[in-house]
Parts: structure tokens; sequence; C-alpha cells
């Protein structure tokens, strides 16, 4: 599954420099993100479950997340998990395997999906279900979201398992959005496209001025954390 509008930029970013680092892309799908961090000229490395699908010619083994990644204690400078631990049963070990096959003073960059946002929360009241965690997401077909985290519980768990926060960000800032499938007439795709514009600029507006401090949490689409192992 691709990661969501603006998350791959706002992760390079908070790498910063990786040439010639250790650098674990846990997750890597097909390795779209791989390859971004492949032209930064670091020693790439790459892991995830699914083998079949990633044929990029990079060290990469099999990987649940929800028992041992399999690298080395200390191995990591830098490791990223992109929009992972909300597919997992076991966030608790995931974050402490992470810890584990990074070096002291190395770095990490997390991201998942935001349900605390204004967006988010509007759709629980209205459906019982989180943005990204609507049921459509379950099963084979879906994106397999099966556990929307707080952001408290993420935070709890990097300090409990020896990480200090860094940065706490978002990949865009975004209003609701109401949904349309390409069977739809073209006149409803057009309406939908201007409520969900006007929604955007409206949410936009009141997080520079009205709700400055709290923006991340409140109009972030996908929560993105950069974390320094202690």
């Amino acid at each position: 599954m691709g990661a969501s509008k603006g998350t791959y930029d706002k992760v390079l970013e908070l790498l910063g420099n990786i040439e010639g680092k250790k650098v674990l892309d846990c997750g890597a799908g097909k390795g779209s993100f791989t390859e971004k961090l492949i032209n930064k000229k670091g020693k790439i490395f790459a892991c995830d479950i699914n083998t079949q699908d990633f044929k990029l010619k990079i060290p990469f083994k099999k990987a649940n997340f929800n028992k041992k990644i399999p690298f080395p204690t200390s191995f990591f400078d830098k490791v990223v998990s992109v929009e992972v631990i909300e597919h997992l049963e076991n966030c608790s070990s995931y974050i402490k395997e992470i810890n584990r096959i990074t070096k002291t003073g190395g770095k990490i960059v997390l991201t998942t999906p935001n349900i605390q946002s204004i967006k988010s929360k509007l759709q629980f009241l209205f459906s019982s279900h989180f943005h990204w965690f609507q049921k459509k997401e379950f099963g084979d077909n879906g994106s397999q979201h099966i556990h929307p985290i707080y952001f408290e519980e993420i935070i709890f768990l990097l300090e409990k398992y020896g990480f200090h926060i860094d940065k706490i960000t978002t990949n865009r800032k975004t209003g609701y959005t109401l949904f349309y499938t390409e069977r739809d007439n073209v006149l409803k795709k057009t309406i939908y496209f201007l409520i969900n514009s006007l929604c955007d600029i409206f949410y936009i507006i009141l997080s520079v001025i009205i709700f400055p401090k709290n923006s991340t949490f409140l109009f972030g689409d996908i929560l993105i954390i950069k974390a320094t192992k202690k």
C-alpha cells in the first residue's frame, strides 16, 4: 500500500543526510520509499512480511513485525517505519524491537494515521469508524489497518523503550472528506470535489489562525514522529 500524500517527502526531510549510513526501511512493501532512500546514497536495507512484491537489489529479509525483526542488535543508524504500526497486533513488541536494532544515538521516523484529528473524530461520531479505519480497510482487499493507535500511546511506548522524542509533525493538514467512487456520475464527483476543496481551505484557515499550537493534532492527516535512541 502507498503512503498518504506528502508523507514520503516529510519523512525524507526529517531523516536528513543518510549518505553512508545504515538505514532500514521497516515495512518496505514494493519498495516505493526504499528507492527514494537508495537515491540518497545510504546503505539501505529493507524488510516486510511479503517477499514476492519487493524487487529491488538490496539486502531484504522477511519479517513478521508482531515478532522479532531479523537484524542484529544496534545495527542501524536510522530506521524508518512508514504507516506500519497500525497494521500490527503487537505495537509494544514492535517499538521494543526497533529500539533493539537501532544504535545508541540513532534516529527513527515513524508514521501512522492521525485518529485524533477533527476530521477523524467527526467521522467516528457519525459512522463509528475513525478515518483510515473504515470497514472497507479490513480484509484482503483493504489496507488492513487493524490498530487505531492514539498519539499518547505511541509517545508512551517510544519513551518506555528508550527513545527521546525530537519532533512531531504531519504530512499535510486536511479537512473532512466526502468519498466517491469511479462508478458515481460526473455531477456527484464534481460536487464532492468542490466541497472537499472548500473544507480543506476552511480547515487550513482554522489551523493557522485559531488553533496554531494544536494544528498538527487537530488537522494533521498522518502523524510523523522523529525520535532518538537514548
